[in-house]
């Protein structure tokens, strides 16, 4: 990552991410290559979103409150276990940093997150738990 943040600063111009920005994405990294089903899933929705999400939708909205409907706590819902519970205080601590209030800054955000998507291959893992699901 670190690689690729250095490389894109030099050929598009654009900062490297701050050192908050690094580990919430490290983080986001982390949890996608969990063993848990559960988070791995849940990491796979919350990309997923990401992806057909268009525009900015609500005003202050954060990368938590996505984080919290991929993992089935939206609208205060507690009868779903949280299957981020154990690291609950780091998500909540990381993830409000990338937030967005315009369609302009929701863009950005998605930019910064896509990398972390492809090096987490849980798209991978998606695709091969709709295989065995089939057989």
């Amino acid at each position: 990552m670190k690689l690729n943040w250095h490389r894109r600063q030099i050929e598009t111009g654009r900062r490297e991410p701050n050192i908050e920005e690094k580990k919430a994405l490290v983080l986001l990294l982390a949890l996608s290559a969990s063993s848990l089903k559960p988070i791995r899933l849940g990491m796979c929705k919350l990309f997923a979103t990401i992806e057909q999400k268009r525009s900015a939708g609500n005003e202050n909205e954060s990368l938590l409150s996505l984080v919290d409907i991929a993992f089935g706590n939206s609208n205060g819902d507690t009868t779903t276990p949280w299957a981020l519970a154990r690291c609950r205080d780091e998500v909540e601590t990381r993830l409000p940093i990338f937030k967005w209030t315009n369609t302009s800054e929701w863009n950005e955000v998605k930019r910064e997150l896509r990398p972390i998507r492809a090096f987490s291959l849980v798209g991978e893992y998606a695709e091969s738990q709709k295989e065995t699901s089939q057989l």
